[in-house]
């Protein structure tokens, strides 16, 4: 009997927001596939780092409350498995700051 295997795809939902510094941001790393090992979040190609503002309310959740200009950028959900590997990316953006 062989396991069941499906091929991960990882879509970010919102995959972008443009919010006012103080709002809150939430990030949904929607997985498709089969089995899901791992789930890692990363912000501009760096490792994210939680803290009171920045944390997961779920592997697959992101919430950043209180959004602050440093927080602006790509945020990025890596999705693994003994045989596949999937991303997905978001990007939140300030209003109001260029760039």
């Amino acid at each position: 009997m062989f396991p069941c295997i499906a091929p991960l795809i990882v879509n970010m939902r919102p995959p972008r927001q443009v919010l006012n510094i103080g709002q809150e941001a939430t990030f949904n790393c929607n997985v498709t596939g089969y089995p899901v090992h791992t789930i890692t979040w990363k912000k501009d190609q760096r490792p994210l780092a939680s803290s009171s503002r920045v944390r997961l309310l779920s592997r697959d959740v992101l919430h950043i409350t209180s959004v602050r200009r440093d927080d602006r950028g790509m945020y990025q959900c890596f999705v693994y498995n003994d045989l596949d590997g999937a991303q997905g990316t978001a990007e939140l953006k300030i209003s109001g700051i260029l760039k």
